[in-house]
């Protein structure tokens, strides 16, 4: 918080992170996001054991998937820069909705217990001149 101090009173003022240049925080996703998503099938960018982006689409290689993110107290509703189905979303993914730009990039494959995939990966988000980067996990599948 930053304080100033005028004579004999004090004011304080918030900080406002949509100011530009301002980093960009990724929250938890609430279950509510989940309507906005087209597809039955899902992947999930998670960090520190939150679902920061939730991704789905159908295994129709011409559809685009669909994805949610929540930024500045708001759902943010996402669509793939190309089409490619559910196929595509186990290489990562780049989205866009309105001004804000999204990408999943994929690092080491790593083990899980079912037939799905699960990535490192980077979650990197773009609005304007603020941007945020996080590292974790893409999961795909069941």
């Amino acid at each position: 918080m930053l304080a100033a101090c005028s004579g004999p009173t004090s004011t304080t003022a918030p900080v406002d992170n949509r100011q530009a240049g301002a980093p960009i925080v990724s929250e938890p996703l609430p279950e509510t996001a989940l309507a906005s998503l087209r597809g039955e099938l899902r992947c999930t960018f998670e960090a520190d054991g939150r679902s920061l982006l939730i991704a789905a689409a159908d295994v129709d290689p011409t559809a685009r998937a669909t994805a949610a993110i929540n930024v500045d107290g708001a759902i943010r509703s996402l669509e793939a820069a190309s089409p490619g189905g559910f196929d595509a979303l186990g290489h990562g993914g780049r989205f866009a909705g309105g001004d804000w730009r999204v990408a999943v990039v994929l690092g080491a494959e790593q083990t899980t217990g079912h037939e799905g995939s699960r990535n490192a990966a980077t979650l990197s988000i773009t609005q304007g001149e603020r941007e945020g980067r996080v590292d974790g996990v893409w999961n795909c599948g069941p």
